[in-house]
């Protein structure tokens, strides 16, 4: 019998280091620490998880993490990510949403908040720095988005339930699937650079594919209600079913985010956009049925105008009746039929994902941030015809001026809010009176600054543009890390500053 080759020998349980077993268990445990002390002085608490990330787990500063766990933990946060997102689509009230005044509102937001970021991009970036228009349209994709998961990580339970969070969740969401699409076709125009040529397909199919995904879904989710509703007797009515029912709603909630997040990577669009869609259809799909019937307390019978009572027992019994209605109208009002899917995804999963995975997102943020060249960068230049390297700090003006700009772009999204109308239900006058101006402008303050933060979507796009930003500035045939650095600026201090804001407006106003 041959000798097993050590390549081909099982691999042993190995107790781990204990320097590698101290610094991840202080890791997880402050990632607690610092969430609670971040939102008790910015109300933000994902500030503090960016900030552990940066200080902690960057290989550039404090590097206590090796690779491999933080892999491991980058990896556990992009399933929070997914969830997260998935959490908003499933929470989402599609009541307000597809209502034409919220959704045309939404459409308004989330364009505005595509082109300013694009206009300012090109005049400051091609226009005063000297960039060209390949590094200017890269940097401008990134900065387009919106970073949904720190959105959603703002938004209180009440906050998306409103108008304001609805409109702000649709847009950050458009902006996110425009940006997503533009990093398809950014992440082949590398070829560009060095001289290849562009096929028809890389941008036109994942703007044909994210349509697709938009219109089918809802399409689906009606076809698959109307099928639960035929057989509902037949087989949702097992013993088995009635005893595992929130086993099979967590099964659901699994095999549906799966199908969705596999789909639309595979059919050549986002994968958060996939998680969004997953959520809404099965919001609609497992919704229940609306309370519009009326009690039975509050039915009159017919025969009771054909008895004979006496007019004192005549009161009485109406204002029996009207105590009765009142008891069972407050009924009605404070018990309302629970959504299946939510209950089950707020007793299953938010734990582990508001406790471990939402903050190791956020902090694997803070780890990937290429904080070495926040500072310095490395360019080439030509003495006497020979190349060489000079270090320059210019990038930290740059990174600071555009990262103002980036604020401001996203900031002005929120004028809509003061130009918009108010509902119909609010019954005030359509013209843009002192009262409504000042009821608007806390509205109009926490969509613009909420649509600021760039976060995750803007670092992932980013990174596909790679090869446009350190392309050559100034054609001496070198890459430079400039443009890149500049990028890297504006996605860190627009999402801290729109996170800050957004805690100060919660905290000081009254939206």
């Amino acid at each position: 019998m041959a000798p097993i080759a050590s390549s081909d020998s099982p691999s042993y349980y190995e107790v781990p280091a204990l320097p590698v077993l101290l610094s991840t268990a202080s890791f997880l445990y402050l990632l607690r620490v610092v969430e609670y002390l971040s939102d008790l002085i910015t109300n933000t608490h994902l500030l503090g998880s960016l900030l552990l990330g940066i200080l902690w787990a960057s290989p550039h500063v404090g590097n206590l993490l090796n690779t491999q766990i933080l892999s491991t933990f980058t990896l556990l946060g992009y399933i929070g990510l997914l969830l997260l997102i998935f959490e908003a689509g499933l929470t989402t009230p599609l009541n307000l949403l597809l209502k034409p005044a919220n959704l045309a509102l939404s459409m308004l937001v989330a364009a505005a908040g595509i082109a300013f970021p694009f206009a300012l991009t090109f005049g400051l970036l091609h226009g005063a720095f000297g960039y060209t228009v390949l590094q200017s349209f890269g940097a401008g994709a990134a900065l387009c988005s919106t970073s949904l998961g720190t959105t959603i990580a703002l938004l209180n339970d009440e906050m998306r339930t409103r108008r304001v969070g609805v409109v702000l969740m649709t847009a950050a969401l458009a902006d996110d699937v425009v940006g997503l699409v533009i990093a398809g076709i950014v992440a082949n125009l590398g070829g560009d650079v060095g001289g290849g040529s562009i096929h028809w397909s890389t941008i036109v199919r994942p703007i044909l594919v994210s349509l697709a995904f938009t219109f089918l879904t809802p399409v689906g989710a009606v076809a698959v209600k109307k099928i639960m509703t035929l057989f509902k007797g037949a087989c949702f009515r097992a013993p088995w079913l009635r005893v595992r029912k929130s086993h099979v709603y967590l099964f659901t909630i699994v095999a549906t985010l799966t199908g969705f997040v596999a789909g639309s990577h595979y059919a050549g669009t986002s994968e958060l956009y996939g998680a969004y869609l997953a959520g809404t259809f099965l919001s609609y799909v497992f919704a229940p049925p609306a309370q519009d019937h009326l009690p039975h307390n509050l039915e009159a019978p017919s025969s009771a105008t054909t008895t004979s009572v006496s007019p004192q027992a005549e009161i009485l019994q109406r204002s029996d009746s009207k105590q009765q209605a009142n008891v069972a109208d407050s009924q009605a009002v404070e018990e309302p039929i629970p959504h299946p899917i939510e209950s089950a995804f707020a007793k299953t999963i938010q734990p582990l994902l508001i406790n471990l995975l939402s903050p190791l997102f956020f902090a694997s943020i803070g780890a990937s941030l290429p904080v070495q060249n926040l500072f310095s960068v490395q360019l080439t230049t030509f003495a006497d015809g020979q190349p060489s390297l000079r270090t320059s700090h210019d990038v930290i003006w740059k990174g600071i001026v555009y990262s103002m700009l980036m604020v401001i772009a996203k900031a002005a999204t929120g004028l809509w809010i003061l130009a918009w109308p108010d509902e119909p239900s609010k019954h005030e006058d359509a013209q843009p009176t002192p009262s409504a101006f000042k009821r608007r402008l806390p509205q109009a303050l926490f969509l613009g600054l909420a649509m600021v933060a760039r976060g995750e979507i803007a670092l992932i796009v980013a990174q596909l543009a790679a090869p446009l930003l350190t392309a050559s500035v100034d054609n001496t045939g070198f890459p430079s890390q400039e443009p890149f650095a500049v990028v890297i600026w504006a996605i860190l201090l627009t999402t801290v500053c729109g996170a800050v804001g957004v805690g100060i407006v919660l905290r000081r106003m009254k939206i």
